[in-house]
């Protein structure tokens, strides 16, 4: 399939999804205001669409949420048909993207380990800066 047209359809999924969790989705375990989608990939057939999301919260609220999307996809597929025109409306699978997580515990340990260098050059009297 032409990359636009998927990258395009891709983008329409996510607007329609995006609107559906803010406005549409009457489900309590669903907060629209930590719940976010980072991104939608299709199959090139249009049959499976990848939905990651990014919740904030600990693991409880995360599959809470992830189990109330889950439950409301016959809602999501249902907004996406009226929206698009498809053949088929492709099937949706949620996953957890943890990967604003891993990018502040990096930072975390990026900001220790610097911290830990700067105390060491200061007990040893090492300093690169000066030279």
């Amino acid at each position: 399939m032409n990359i636009k047209r998927l990258g395009r359809i891709e983008s329409e999924i996510n607007r329609v999804l995006s609107d559906c969790i803010c406005n549409g989705i009457k489900d309590n375990r669903v907060n629209p205001s930590i719940t976010s989608i980072t991104k939608v990939s299709l199959t090139n057939d249009l049959g499976i669409c990848y939905v990651k999301i990014s919740v904030f919260g600990d693991d409880k609220v995360k599959e809470k949420t992830l189990s109330g999307l889950e439950h409301a996809t016959g809602y999501f597929k249902k907004r996406i048909a009226e929206t698009l025109d498809l053949r088929h409306t492709p099937k949706l699978i949620f996953k957890l993207d943890e990967s604003f997580e891993k990018g502040v515990l990096m930072n975390e340990l990026i900001i220790k380990v610097s911290k830990e260098d700067e105390e060491k050059r200061k007990l040893y009297g090492t300093d690169t800066e000066e030279e």
